[in-house]
């Protein structure tokens, strides 16, 4: 999974209509080259992209993540700060919807107070990504931030760290 937040999006709400399609439009065209089924849980201020498992940490750190943010900010004179959150867990689709302890981790994730705070602290970064313990490591590289999250009754531990858009 791929679960994407707009930071402070509350405080926008004139340009509401037009960040969604700003962030949503890369978003579809980067994921649209994953083969397979995919689905997008769109929560107003970001969403949650459901994918195969094949689908690996490392290739969404370093392709789909900079492409969305980049192509998420170009043309925009006050450029939206992206909390992305990468997960693999379990997700059951019923006649309601989605649920499960995977897709719970990733939003209450990109809620959390501590992803927020540590966004903060890297202010330069338009962009930030967490991965979760579990799709860490996939990832080869070691320069990521280890942080705690907690929110509501979740604790974990991430790993986190920004992501250079230029």
């Amino acid at each position: 999974m791929l679960g994407v937040d707009i930071a402070g999006a509350g405080s926008r709400c004139k340009e509401w209509v037009s960040l969604r399609h700003q962030l949503y439009l890369p978003f579809l065209a980067a994921t649209a080259k994953i083969k397979g089924r995919r689905t997008f849980l769109d929560e107003g201020d970001g969403g949650v992209a459901i994918m195969p498992p094949a689908v690996t940490a490392l290739y969404l750190a370093q392709n789909v993540i900079p492409y969305v943010a980049r192509k998420a900010n170009q043309r925009l004179q006050n450029p939206m700060r992206l909390r992305f959150m990468i997960h693999r867990g379990e997700v059951i689709e019923d006649e309601w919807g989605y649920r499960g302890k995977g897709l719970e981790l990733v939003f209450r994730t990109l809620q959390a107070e501590q992803l927020k705070q540590y966004h903060d602290r890297v202010a330069k970064s338009l962009a930030i990504v967490a991965v979760s313990s579990h799709m860490y490591r996939e990832i080869p590289e070691n320069t990521w931030d280890g942080l705690i999250i907690r929110n509501k009754d979740t604790r974990a531990l991430t790993w986190t760290r920004p992501i250079m858009t230029a």
